[in-house]
């Protein structure tokens, strides 16, 4: 008898491609930001640095298709959405608040989607862990009047000498503590002496304006932490700032190259702050008079 006679459907099995070797284009997950008693859910995408190029754009508009469950992510120059480092290998963040209909407490997952490169896209279909119904809490039984928690204090502001040390290099701040600070980042900002005539060009070398603000702390301070280059290299009118803080060694690593050209080199403390030799900043305020001189 012939292997191609009395044969069925239900003899074969699909044969699938093999999943590509290394980390996943996309990963879909939902993050806590804020401060301990204010933890507010954030939908994060984890993406390949090719997966972004292949649409284009640093900023992007997000919507959701509810009855469909699409994410959909689209390049747009005015979108609300930036793709920042993520400060591990060659990859891109996304954040933005939970659209209607999607949970926390899931974990990571690798969803389907689809890249539209001419409509300048990515359609994500939402996995189903993210969509399940939200609990049902219980109600709560009413407290005894020993039991009723105590009023929170008023809030103080905090001296300037405090600021000043932690950003200088006193213990920093747990990392969910650094969102929703907006009006305390722009008040540490003017403590570390950043000012908006500072040069973008130095002796013929041209930097971005977080890497100038990093030059300017540290000319003007003793020695700065990585929280305190974190505050410097934030845009208050961005709002809430969730860079983690081990993207200010990726600007240090990019722009060494350029500082070095100029004469002197940044340097670290086993603690982790960073400064400028005496010599370097004596190097760094004669470029910038020279170029600012009448000629």
């Amino acid at each position: 008898m012939s292997i191609f006679s009395d044969i069925s459907d239900a003899d074969f099995v699909d044969v699938l491609p093999a999943r590509p070797a290394g980390p996943a284009p996309l990963v879909i997950s939902v993050k806590l930001f804020g401060r301990k008693n204010r933890q507010s859910p954030r939908l994060q995408l984890n993406m390949s640095s090719d997966l972004e190029s292949e649409i284009g754009g640093g900023r992007f508009a997000i919507q959701f298709a509810a009855a469909k469950g699409l994410l959909r992510v689209k390049a747009d120059d005015r979108g609300a959405y930036e793709a920042v480092p993520s400060g591990r290998g060659d990859r891109r963040l996304i954040r933005c608040p939970l659209p209607p209909g999607v949970f926390a407490g899931s974990e990571p997952a690798e969803p389907e989607f689809y890249v539209d490169a001419i409509g300048r896209q990515i359609l994500v279909e939402m996995p189903q862990a993210f969509l399940r119904s939200a609990p049902v809490p219980a109600t709560p039984k009413p407290l005894a009047p020993a039991e009723l928690p105590r009023l929170p204090r008023p809030p103080v502001r905090r001296p300037a000498e405090t600021v000043t040390a932690e950003l200088m290099g006193d213990p920093p701040p747990e990392r969910s503590a650094l969102a929703g600070r907006g009006e305390e980042d722009t008040h540490m900002r003017a403590l570390l002496g950043l000012t908006p005539t500072f040069p973008r060009r130095i002796g013929g070398q041209s930097f971005a304006p977080a890497e100038a603000a990093i030059l300017e702390v540290l000319l003007r301070r003793e020695q700065v932490n990585r929280y305190g280059l974190l505050v410097a290299t934030h845009d208050p009118a961005k709002g809430e700032d969730e860079r983690d803080e081990k993207i200010i060694d990726v600007f240090i690593s990019r722009m060494r190259a350029r500082v070095q050209a100029l004469g002197f080199d940044i340097l670290n403390r086993r603690g982790g702050e960073f400064y400028l030799s005496g010599d370097a900043k004596a190097r760094l305020k004669q470029l910038i008079s020279e170029q600012e001189a009448p000629e």
